[in-house]
């Protein structure tokens, strides 16, 4: 059988990408691999190295084509803030 074909472990996938088993698992909870990646049988998961990395490329991929945000949308938390006061009164009367 090919290396590539053959299904392995989510503790082989997470020791060919040189992470935590609990990263696997997040990137399951997140859809960053989808579920023609891998068979689940009750809380056994059994995925192909060759799928899982076509996912983790085209993740990357799209990630890098998509706009940067706009300037205007992101804030600055260590920016000054101007703060304004309106002291006008309702009336004329001298205090």
């Amino acid at each position: 059988m090919d290396e590539i074909a053959k299904y392995v472990s989510i503790e082989e996938v997470a020791e060919y990408y040189t992470v935590s088993v609990s990263t696997i698992r997040g990137w399951l909870r997140k859809d960053v691999i989808p579920p023609t990646a891998y068979l689940k049988i009750g809380n056994t998961y059994r995925f192909r190295i060759a799928d899982v990395d076509a996912a983790l490329r085209a993740k990357t991929l799209s990630e890098k084509a998509a706009p940067a945000p706009a300037e205007a949308e992101t804030i600055d938390p260590a920016a000054p803030v101007q703060l304004e006061f309106d002291f006008t009164f309702a009336t004329d009367k001298d205090v």
